[in-house]
């Protein structure tokens, strides 16, 4: 059952909910899969008017646990699709947006029935990720992208590499992330035709990277979703949510640098950047498949790993409405 259609009272939920955030091992990746499904806003929804005061404490002391500007545009966009004014929910990422993390938890445990409850929003957990140079990474020399005939192509080294940062679930915590920012995100959020959440879409991705990798199944073909990408890609460009200017139209150079930023910004957050081989694999990876959709951003891919590598870039970007500028020029 759904944290929402929970039979308690709302305001001791979100109370519940702000104290599990607060106590998770990686409570940055749990409040982006809450924010992103919507779970937090349905909850909140119920408590606009009478209980606003407590919505607002609520967010507060999530940003503060997590301490990440990331989060608090996560907060932005519930804020948005509830219609809470936009100098309120200002007000609130301002104040917490940029707060240190606790260092200890409240270590309140929370009872049972809402942990199982809230669990399944953040399937997927954070693993820590080998480091290179660390002792516990086995691959510490640069591994070759494999390509024949301009065919990627599946190796044991690559099959090495996923099991290294911590196997198929690390993807999926990555891929969980960049849904979760790039649904706020200008420029990629018209393409959106399906509204099953981060964690679905997510899933998804990940299924198919890690398919591609090696070494832990056909997650992807199991699903039954090959043949699947090039039919949503084109309901991606059909959809409605576009302007009729642009609508049909594909991926441009814009989008897919927009993409690529994104996603190495998800990546970097869940820690992917440490193991030097696996990023600078990774790196090639994507950019390998960037062309499919738009050849001229291929050599953009190194520059758009290393633009969330400044936290000005991504504060500049939280700030200007989740857009690019640069790229728009």
């Amino acid at each position: 059952m759904p944290l929402h259609n929970l039979h308690v009272d709302a305001q001791s939920c979100l109370s519940f909910v702000v104290k599990y955030v607060a106590t998770t091992a990686n409570a940055c990746v749990t409040a982006h899969a809450m924010l992103s499904n919507n779970c937090l806003g349905k909850l909140c929804s119920s408590m606009i008017g009478p209980h606003f005061d407590h919505v607002t404490e609520a967010a507060s002391s999530i940003l503060e646990s997590t301490g990440s500007v990331a989060t608090a545009a996560a907060w932005e966009g519930v804020c948005e699709r509830l219609g809470m004014p936009r100098q309120t929910r200002r007000t609130t990422t301002d104040n917490n947006a940029s707060v240190r993390l606790h260092s200890q938890a409240s270590a309140s445990i929370l009872p049972s029935c809402i942990i199982k409850q809230t669990r399944p929003v953040c399937a997927h957990v954070s693993i820590p990720c080998a480091r290179s140079g660390s002792g516990r990474a086995s691959i510490t020399s640069p591994v070759d992208l494999v390509v024949r005939s301009g065919t990627f192509v599946t190796s044991s080294t690559s099959a090495t590499l996923l099991q290294d940062i911590g196997g198929g679930d690390k993807i999926r915590e990555c891929c969980t992330r960049f849904y979760a920012l790039a649904f706020l995100d200008s420029q990629l959020k018209p393409f959106f035709f399906e509204d099953d959440g981060a964690t679905a879409h997510g899933q998804r991705l990940a299924d198919w990277i890690i398919e591609k990798m090696g070494g832990q199944g056909t997650p992807w073909s199991d699903s039954g979703r090959r043949g699947m990408r090039q039919p949503s890609h084109y309901k991606a460009w059909n959809n409605a949510k576009r302007h009729d200017n642009v609508r049909g139209n594909h991926f441009n150079l814009v989008d897919t640098r927009t993409w690529m930023r994104i996603h190495f910004w998800a990546a970097r957050e869940c820690g992917l950047h440490l193991h030097e081989a696996f990023w600078v694999w990774y790196v090639r990876f994507l950019g390998h498949f960037i062309a499919v959709y738009e050849q001229r951003a291929v050599p953009y891919a190194n520059e758009d790993a290393k633009w969330s590598k400044l936290q000005t870039n991504i504060d500049a970007y939280i700030l200007n409405d989740h857009t690019m500028p640069d790229l728009l020029e």
